[in-house]
């Protein structure tokens, strides 16, 4: 180990080496780019340039025209690029945007004033159109004066020019030299990086080999081992389907005993509803009960009233046959105005009768009403028969369903030996299983061993991350 190069250590220089590298690609890319945004620069100045020069030379031109045909279009022309299109105005302020250096923009405004000499020759001219002399405007534009005036216009922008050339040539040339630089040192630190791989790659890889010959070796034993562990895994799988066959016959033994108490709770709660209606019905019954013995009762108050009736009547006709008596008596007697006494008698024997028919009435009244209540009295105690015969037989059924449940907890006592049974199995091969978990024990412990030594050689390859 302490003859090989470390692999961390290899790794952090070809990181270090790769960030150089990225470090240079990323110059080398930046200087390309710098070189083509100097040269479209170099394009748009030496266009501002043509751009100021054209400016100049149209008002030339403008001027020279109109003093030369008198027409007033050339004059507005020349104004219009004055006032309006300014192009003058615009091309200093646009180099002065990009960055042009203060010395090309001294030109610019050298340029400038010179072109204000011009100005005044031109104005002069367009006075001499305005009054008509038209000779002396042409002598103005067209003389030795406007021209000498023009010469040092067109000197400096050329100057101007020249320098504009030589500082974008420069740059180019700058740029040019940096990406051939950069260029050279990724050259330079691909050579670097391919000698620091190479060399210690073929210790690596010669250790690697005697490595995996001691892996192969450790894999044989891991492999013998995984042997015996597969055979004692045999017997326990299927010591396991055992158990689980029983599991299976005990879970259908606790699904049948689960069944058979629902079907108890069921019976239960029939049981308590009967057991209820039971109640309501004998309640009922009572109530019904009480309902007769009211109506007996007034039927008794009814039949006393109807005594004392009878009494009335009684006495009523008693009197009644008094009266008639007197009236024989005195029949046999009276004569004349004794009639009328008669009459009299005969009066009150007539109320007696009347009083007689009336009680007469209310006793039958009195009988009827006996009679309904008697006929209810009747009625309700068929119903308190129903009553009790319903009760009879919901008792009945609810004997029923208790036998019922006896039944069902018999058969809950059976499945639960059976259950025992199967339980009492489970144990016997839970201890089969346990000699054979033994036996895997055994044999994961030289798997172990294996796994220690394969650990060791692990060890060996970390060692060398």
């Amino acid at each position: 180990m302490k003859k090989i190069a470390k692999i961390g250590f290899l790794t952090k220089i070809v990181i270090i080496s790769f960030i150089a590298m990225g470090a240079v690609f990323a110059t080398l890319i930046a200087s390309h780019i710098y070189e083509r945004n100097i040269t479209e620069t170099r394009v748009v100045f030496r266009q501002l340039g043509l751009d100021l020069s054209a400016a100049s030379d149209f008002l030339t031109e403008q001027a020279q025209k109109y003093v030369q045909y008198g027409e007033i279009k050339y004059y507005n022309a020349y104004w219009d690029e004055i006032d309006n299109k300014q192009n003058r105005q615009r091309v200093v302020s646009e180099l002065t945007r990009l960055g042009a250096p203060a010395s090309e923009l001294e030109l610019v405004a050298k340029a400038a004033q010179l072109s204000n000499t011009l100005a005044l020759l031109e104005d002069r001219a367009f006075d001499a159109v305005k009054a008509g002399d038209m000779e002396l405007a042409r002598s103005l534009m067209f003389g030795n004066e406007y021209d000498e005036g023009k010469i040092p216009i067109i000197e400096t922008m050329d100057e101007f020019h020249a320098a504009l050339d030589a500082r974008t040539l420069q740059a180019q040339e700058n740029s040019r030299m940096l990406s051939n630089i950069m260029l050279f040192a990724f050259a330079v630190l691909i050579l670097i990086v391919a000698v620091i791989i190479i060399t210690p790659l073929r210790k690596i890889l010669s250790t690697l080999k005697e490595t995996i010959g001691h892996l192969q070796k450790t894999t044989s034993n891991i492999n013998s081992a995984s042997h015996q562990l597969t055979e004692s895994s045999g017997s326990l799988a299927h010591g396991s389907s055992e158990q689980a066959a029983n599991i299976e016959t005990t879970s259908a033994a606790m699904n049948e005993t689960a069944s058979m108490v629902d079907s108890n709770a069921e019976n239960t709660k029939q049981a308590t509803k009967l057991a209820h209606e039971a109640k309501n019905n004998a309640d009922s019954g009572k109530t019904k009960m009480q309902d007769m013995v009211s109506s007996m009762e007034e039927l008794k108050e009814s039949s006393n009233t109807v005594s004392k009736i009878v009494k009335t009547i009684d006495e009523i006709a008693f009197q009644t046959n008094l009266l008639a008596i007197n009236a024989t008596v005195e029949a046999a007697r009276a004569g004349g105005d004794s009639g009328r006494s008669f009459g009299v008698v005969a009066e009150e024997v007539r109320n007696l009768a009347q009083k007689s028919a009336e009680a007469a009435a209310n006793t039958t009244a009195i009988i009827e009403k006996n009679i309904i209540l008697s006929n209810r009295g009747r009625q309700l105690s068929g119903e308190v028969a129903e009553s009790l015969t319903l009760i009879t037989n919901e008792v009945s059924d609810l004997n029923n369903i208790i036998s019922e449940i006896n039944s069902a907890s018999e058969e809950q006592a059976s499945g639960v030996n059976q259950i025992n049974i199967a339980i009492n199995h489970m144990e016997k091969i839970s201890q089969s299983s346990a000699a054979v978990a033994q036996e895997n024990s055994a044999a994961a412990n030289d798997l172990l061993s294996s796994s220690n030594a394969l650990s060791d050689v692990t060890a060996e390859l970390i060692a060398m991350l």
